[in-house]
């Protein structure tokens, strides 16, 4: 199946979506014309695709039903890592855009070669643009579709300027051809760095380390992303604490895990180089969300 991350429409009834009232009506078909575009386009990709199946979460999850929602989100994990691809809609502002839209094409980096004694340095030169990330994709600050990327052995991103491949191995661009040193660089590191983790090969301690250092990164990566709903920060990473756990086997609390909670809980929501007039503030959500020690209890990239 082919598994779509996308973005939402602010405020509800904007998109259809399943739900207890029209459940069986769903299952006797959907009215092609009655999706969103993005929707619609994904069905297109699917079966070109040669798939049989496409699977969304606002038609797949009954929105209206805590049940599901509970046993849906426990399964997210096996939903993006055994797709056969998963395609990120990120050229629009949310999923009534569309994925196959006109693009504004720029290129964002080039190939630059440095001929040494010891063999050629290959970098990867950023270009400014004058245009801010949120403009080209419009999926990379958000909390939820960061975990469903790194949960994906395949991902194929629609953005505003051109189409990019992530798997395993490499991360390509469609506007030039990534050097193979620089391709490995842009891979799915985080599946990656646990699968290398978990070798046999690896001592336990090592493991540990290895595991861990890499779920902290996506941490650090999660939480300078946005949410609709503060209460969903520890949930939005639910699914990688479940395939981290399976490795770690230890218990975990609040987004830490036992295993080496004594370093765990050197969490800061602040970069040292910028004290003592840090880049912004740190403040407590509204409602309770997780015990104070956790570095989910503040509204703050960490």
């Amino acid at each position: 199946w082919l598994a779509l991350s996308h973005r939402w429409p602010r405020g509800p009834g904007q998109i259809l979506t399943l739900l207890e009232e029209n459940l069986q009506s769903f299952r006797a078909g959907i009215p092609l014309e009655s999706l969103p575009a993005t929707f619609q386009d994904a069905v297109k990709l699917t079966r070109f695709l040669g798939l049989r199946y496409l699977w969304i979460d606002s038609l797949c999850i009954i929105q209206n039903s805590v049940s599901d929602w509970e046993c849906e989100s426990a399964n997210m994990p096996s939903i993006y890592q055994s797709a056969y691809v998963t395609v990120a809609a990120a050229s629009t502002e949310d999923s009534r855009g569309g994925i196959f839209v006109q693009r504004a094409w720029t290129q964002k980096s080039m190939a630059c070669s440095l001929l040494l004694k010891s063999g050629t340095l290959i970098l990867d030169l950023p270009l400014s643009l004058g245009v801010e990330d949120e403009e080209t994709n419009y999926l990379d600050r958000r909390a939820w579709c960061f975990q469903e990327s790194r949960l994906s052995r395949r991902l194929l991103t629609f953005d505003r300027l051109q189409m990019s491949y992530t798997c395993l191995k490499h991360g390509l661009l469609e506007s030039r051809i990534v050097p193979e040193a620089a391709a490995r660089e842009e891979r799915n590191s985080f599946l990656s760095r646990l699968y290398s983790a978990s070798s046999l090969f690896q001592t336990e301690d090592n493991k540990t380390k290895a595991l861990t250092s890499t779920w902290y990164q996506a941490v650090t990566d999660c939480t300078s992303r946005s949410l609709t709903f503060p209460q969903d920060k520890l949930v939005a990473i639910t699914g990688m604490a479940r395939i981290v756990g399976g490795f770690l086997n230890c218990s975990y609390h609040a987004g830490l895990w036992e295993k080496n909670l004594p370093q765990a809980l050197l969490w800061s929501p602040y970069e040292e180089e910028t004290f003592p007039h840090p880049q912004h503030k740190s403040t407590r959500p509204a409602e309770y969300r997780a015990p104070s020690w956790s570095w989910a209890s503040v509204e703050s990239p960490i």
